[in-house]
């Protein structure tokens, strides 16, 4: 993983996997339903539009929303459709991430279900490896 501040990933990551999140560029969108082997679909950001029709999506950052919200909001989802989906987090900075009391970090990686991250620049320094689809 990261050793010093500017390092990053050296190789990706085919699938995310329980407790194992990627990231993942706007552009890989499309690929998300030809790869996720769940069955359904979910998107959690700032950005629901970003992903048309193709994947359900929650509340998140909306006007007047506090993080508890937000989190409220996830968690609920975690307990009704969490171990039978795939999710999709918008995590770019340029749209605004999504709050929450919790650090999001610890949120992602201790979902039921794999996740992706959307993130402005997969080349640069992130927590989690890109997704490399084969």
């Amino acid at each position: 993983m990261h050793g010093e501040e500017n390092s990053r990933w050296v190789s990706g990551q085919p699938m995310p996997m329980l407790n194992r999140p990627v990231v993942m560029s706007l552009s890989q969108i499309e690929l998300v339903p030809k790869y996720s082997k769940q069955n359904m679909l979910w998107y959690w950001g700032a950005d629901p539009n970003c992903v048309g029709n193709k994947m359900r999506t929650m509340r998140c950052n909306e006007d007047d929303a506090e993080p508890e919200g937000n989190e409220a909001e996830l968690i609920d989802w975690i307990s009704r459709y969490g171990e039978q989906s795939t999710l999709v987090v918008d995590c770019r900075e340029s749209i605004g991430m999504p709050l929450t009391v919790t650090p999001l970090l610890d949120l992602l990686i201790n979902m039921p279900c794999p996740v992706l991250a959307i993130v402005d620049d997969v080349n640069a320094s992130n927590p989690f490896p890109a997704w490399t689809p084969c």
